[in-house]
């Protein structure tokens, strides 16, 4: 008698789970047998399609089947993460099925993947039914196969049209090596740091030194290694495609910018040292020069020891540091649940006015797998740090004002001035401590953007308050004295008209040039 009650029990509260996760996350995908992997991050627009089935717009928690075919518009992105931790970034106007999949953590060596780029562009890493099974794993692209040589964990980008008569595609890889059998022969090895392009009916060239590619496609390779983490750990799919879920459920329900609430953020650089460059919403790139505007759909690539300074149209300022990407978000009419800046690897210093109305600001910053929000009014200044190599852990620290850290795991963790949190990939942010605990460069790095920041700016009197430190200042506001009335807060400053002739110029020896400016 004891035990059936107990099982009766048992069974209640897991209908009642059940039921609290359908209310907080409707968009979570039912636990399915044999999940393949799940849909770690769309930008719309993007769909899936099961089996025979109709296509539906992918969301963030969507779990992938064997008979799963995604499909990206020609602004859309999906990010797919599967069981043994291979990891597929698909870009626009590209269609991908996953034939075959099957994977078992405890007997990796039987574990087995199909998985056909039948046109456009995506960024693979192998996880473990490579490193477990070799052969278990097939990979086509087009007309195209494509073996793996290396043993450990490979990273490459593919490209195939297979509209165009002769069916042209493109292999570069970025981890290992690889080979490509296409119908005019095969390309017997892809190295790292090589590419190589075939046709159709066409005498096949072996591999080249990637700097040798175009332009183009120097540019996707890049955008490849600065979006994609090298690994191969096994992932449990059903729990990590809840949390996803969840995670964008939270920051809907708690005010996180979402569909509607993204702002479209446009401006001018005012500040360029080294190399840099620009990236369109159309995917043309150039260098960065002082002067040049930008808009929405924006990304910006620093090399090593180069960084460039961005003065938005609102009254923001942001220095982002050398091999760093960051992405202005697209139209908030996008209907995507992307932030206003991406930060997928280095770091930025941002100087931002907070709205002074009653809503909170929109300005939103997605570090790796974290989510920045503004949380108090007036200046807000603080640095953020994206891990390169895991492009998940980060940091974040406050010279003034405060901010809330929103993780894939727990609430939101609110840090105030002079206070720094840090995280890892699947936590919850770390304890707020001290600044004075932070690592050294992260105490620094704020002195680039009070560097960066232009005087000829309403917002520049506020910042000129702010010491070069990460301290920042002792007091924001002067301290209340009983009896006397309290000191208004500062306006907000109007928008800033951008006048390429008003942007200051650089001082010579910036630390790598003096681009766009005469030094």
């Amino acid at each position: 008698m004891r035990n059936s009650i107990g099982r009766a029990f048992l069974k209640a509260v897991c209908a009642a789970l059940m039921l609290l996760l359908q209310l907080a996350a409707p968009s979570v995908v039912h636990a399915q047998a044999g999940a393949a992997g799940y849909v770690k991050a769309v930008i719309p627009p993007a769909f899936i399609r099961k089996g025979a089935g109709p296509l539906v717009p992918a969301k963030v928690g969507d779990i992938l089947v064997p008979g799963t075919t995604v499909v990206t518009g020609d602004t859309g992105k999906v990010d797919l993460l599967f069981a043994d931790g291979q990891q597929i970034s698909l870009g626009k106007e590209s269609t991908l099925r996953i034939d075959d999949y099957r994977f078992d953590a405890a007997n990796p060596k039987a574990g087995r993947a199909n998985i056909s780029l039948v046109n456009g562009r995506m960024s693979l890493v192998t996880g473990a039914i490579h490193t477990g099974n070799p052969a278990g794993l097939r990979i086509s692209a087009g007309t195209g196969v494509v073996s793996i040589l290396s043993k450990d964990v490979t990273a490459f980008v593919v490209e195939v049209d297979p509209d165009e008569k002769r069916r042209p595609g493109w292999a570069a890889v970025t981890v290992g090596a690889i080979s490509v059998q296409t119908p005019s022969g095969k390309i017997a090895q892809i190295a790292a740091d090589q590419f190589a392009r075939w046709r159709d009916d066409d005498r096949l060239l072996p591999a080249q030194p990637l700097a040798a590619a175009p332009a183009v496609l120097q540019a996707q390779v890049t955008a490849s290694r600065a979006t994609v983490a090298e690994t191969n750990l096994p992932v449990n799919v059903q729990s990590a495609s809840v949390q996803a879920a969840l995670m964008l459920s939270q920051m809907k329900t708690q005010g996180t910018p979402s569909n509607t609430t993204t702002v479209a953020l446009s401006g001018q650089l005012n500040m360029v040292s080294g190399n840099v460059v620009i990236r369109s919403p159309t995917g043309a790139e150039s260098q960065a020069k002082i002067g040049d505007t930008f808009g929405p759909g924006t990304t910006f690539l620093t090399g090593a020891k180069s960084e460039v300074g961005l003065l938005f149209s609102e009254g923001h300022y942001a220095a982002l540091s050398e091999k760093s990407v960051l992405r202005i978000a697209d139209s908030p009419g996008a209907q995507s649940a992307t932030a206003s800046l991406g930060l997928t690897e280095g770091q930025l210093s941002l100087v931002t006015w907070a709205n002074t109305g009653e809503a909170p600001t929109g300005l939103t910053v997605a570090v790796g797998s974290a989510f920045i929000t503004i949380n108090t009014k007036g200046v807000v200044a603080y640095v953020v740090n994206v891990d390169r190599e895991t492009k998940d852990a980060g940091s974040a620290a406050v010279s003034a004002g405060g901010i809330s850290v929103k993780t894939m795991v727990g609430p939101p963790v609110s840090v105030s001035s002079d206070k720094y949190t840090s995280w890892k990939p699947e936590a919850p942010p770390a304890p707020v401590l001290a600044l004075s605990n932070a690592p050294a460069a992260l105490q620094l790095a704020f002195a680039d953007t009070i560097k960066g920041a232009p005087a000829n700016v309403e917002v520049g009197a506020e910042v000129a308050s702010l010491p070069p430190t990460a301290a920042g200042p002792v007091t924001q506001q002067p301290t209340p004295v009983p009896g006397q009335p309290a000191q208004p807060t500062a306006p907000a400053p109007p928008p800033v008209v951008l006048d390429p002739g008003a942007v200051p110029p650089v001082a010579p020896g910036g630390g790598g040039g003096c681009t766009g400016s005469a030094c």
